[in-house]
């Protein structure tokens, strides 16, 4: 008995060491930022093979190669919750309790928004701020793109830098718009306040597998809870709309998404056109390892030449998917693709004297660890492999209940208020996943249909408003001219309208628009329009001159400034900034 507990000891100490070099080594990494610049190095690679490279040799690029590195450079920086429409991570009571308010109205005026006027339940501070930003985004794009594209004063051209970063500026709005509904308790917050929600929601005699302690129905209860910070109970109920916040627990959740990005999906198969590409380079990553793995240290160089030898032996002798990705950045593409290529290859395969992992290494630990946290059985399984006495049977199901309880409460996917719990577009365990998934096709719908709304509002420019004027010569007084006008739109005011508590105020008379949605599985506006008999218009042009407009797009652009500085401001991501930049002069 005594032996084996050793055994199980000496495997769980070796278990820590090695998730604590993982840690280390990204933790280090990441202040000094190789993993981001790996990382950038990586998307770029791969968003140029998705989006820019011909469909065929003799085809043109399907994107301008100059717009698409003006994008990535200006929009690839750091994270920000206001950006998503996170919640601030932390204490809500800390830092003049900034995501912990809970705002009053709208900032729409009386009369077509709440202005001055309670509104309650409504949704918290930061998410009116957050929107305000959009508001600001749709109505700069508005500006300067939709009214010069979709009303005949320019040209559509894919080398005009400028209208691409425009459409990048779009893309930004709607994502956080998408997140809005996709990483929020409102679609729960709907159907639990609504008297036929009810057949939406899970049955509750469906459990996830072994995995979770909660079934889907106790899940959908925990997103209705009010965060009260990490110490607290959490057992309030939360009226009001909030996304989650994203931490560093969350950051290994999210950490499949980000290899499956990187180096493509688990298994092979499916992906979109760069998926070749991104299992290219985890071949060579790996041949990278293979040829190093005895040396004590691997530098740059050495790796970049390993990187650029087994490039061309795929593209020699590689298999017929990988041959052909190899021959595609060797003799299709711009020489700085290939070069990329090789310097992402090379930053994950880097191992510093005294270092025991690389990036690479350290990255697949995590990875690994963050699907121990969703399946602790297996993990518990692994460690407990040298212990064989049958009188120790015992262990295993006590350390997995344990495990999996503490799991739960403090690092699983169901912590209340956190990202994980709240986002819907996170994949769940097969057994009993559809009724988690059902909600997410709920709330993808009512971003799908504000999303048309938003697309159809751009496109009015095309669709001058006709007014009706007299002819002024004598013996024509039936006759009439029309006259064009194109009329500016209040974009804080609509995204009001749509992204508010769905109980919180009523809507124009008749059924709200979100409830037709889901009834009636309408993915866009305008089908759910066009059924007059129960949808009626669902929203209203508020008209404003183009000062108020320009004057929108000013005070977004400095609450998104103030949000990046009070971000960066907190302590510890000032710490980790400040590293970087100490790093930055000695090279990365």
């Amino acid at each position: 008995m005594q032996i084996e507990l050793n055994l199980l000891r000496n495997s769980i100490n070796d278990e820590r060491c090695r998730i604590d070099n993982a840690v280390g080594a990204v933790a280090g990494i990441t202040a000094a930022s190789p993993l981001a610049s790996a990382a950038k190095s990586t998307f770029f690679v791969v968003g140029y093979r998705k989006f820019v490279h011909p469909t065929t040799p003799k085809q043109g690029p399907r994107m301008h190669y100059g717009s698409f590195k003006e994008i990535l450079n200006k929009r690839f920086t750091q994270y920000f919750p206001h950006e998503h429409v996170d919640r601030y991570p932390g204490d809500p009571s800390a830092r003049g309790s900034y995501s912990g308010k809970v705002a009053k109205g709208t900032l729409t005026p009386t009369g077509v928004g709440t202005g001055a006027s309670t509104l309650s339940p409504h949704q918290y501070q930061y998410l009116v701020d957050d929107i305000k930003v959009v508001a600001g985004l749709l109505a700069e794009v508005d500006l300067h793109c939709a009214r010069r594209t979709f009303g005949g004063r320019r040209s559509v051209s894919d080398e005009n830098v400028e209208w691409n970063q425009d459409l990048a500026k779009l893309g930004h709005a709607i994502h956080a718009v998408e997140d809005y509904f996709v990483h929020s308790n409102y679609i729960e917050l709907a159907l639990c306040g609504w008297p036929g929600g009810a057949k939406y929601l899970p049955d509750p005699s469906f459990r996830l597998d072994a995995a979770y302690s909660e079934t889907p129905t106790e899940i959908v209860k925990k997103r209705l809870r009010r965060f009260d910070g990490e110490d607290k109970p959490n057992l309030s109920p939360e009226p009001n709309v909030v996304t989650g916040y994203f931490d560093f627990v969350d950051t290994f959740f999210s950490l499949r998404h980000v290899q499956e990005g990187l180096f493509g999906e688990t298994g092979g198969g499916g992906g979109d056109e760069a998926e070749p590409w991104r299992r290219l380079l985890h071949m060579v990553i790996q041949a990278i390892h293979e040829q190093t793995r005895l040396q004590p240290s691997v530098t740059m160089a050495q790796t970049r030449k390993i990187a650029n030898a087994e490039l061309l032996n795929q593209a020699a002798n590689g298999k017929p998917e990988p041959k052909k990705a190899a021959n595609e950045l060797l003799h299709e593409c711009p020489s700085e693709i290939r070069e990329r290529f090789l310097d992402a290859a090379a930053q994950f395969s880097v191992r510093a004297p005294g270092s025991v992992v690389s990036l690479y290494s350290a990255f697949e630990t995590l990875v690994e660890f963050a699907d121990n946290l969703n399946e602790p059985v297996k993990w518990i399984s692994r460690l407990i492999g040298p212990v064989t006495s049958k009188a120790l049977t015992f262990l295993t199901k006590w350390l997995t209940d344990r495990l999996r309880r503490s799991v739960d409460e403090s690092l699983g996917r169901t912590r209340v208020g956190s990202h994980s719990l709240l986002a819907k577009d996170y994949a769940w365990h097969d057994s009993g996943r559809e009724e988690i998934d059902g909600l997410y096709e709920l709330a993808k719908s009512l971003a799908k249909a504000v999303h048309w709304y938003i697309l159809f509002t751009k496109t009015r420019w095309s669709r001058p408003a006709p007014i009706p004027a007299a002819r002024t010569f004598a013996g024509d007084e039936g006759v009439f001219n029309t006259v064009e006008v194109h009329h500016y739109i209040d974009w804080l005011e609509l995204l009001e309208c749509f992204l508010r508590n769905p109980h919180g105020a009523p809507g124009p008379c008749g059924t709200p628009w979100w409830q037709n949605i889901v009834k009636h599985g309408h993915t866009n506006m305008q089908a759910m329009m066009s059924l007059v008999s129960i949808a009626p218009p669902p929203h209203q042009y508020r008209y404003v001159t183009e000062a108020d407009v320009k004057q929108l797009i000013a005070e977004a652009a400095q609450l998104n400034k103030t949000s990046e500085a009070f971000y960066n401001s907190d302590p510890a991501v000032a710490e980790v900034l400040a590293t970087e930049q100490s790093c930055a002069p000695a090279g990365r």
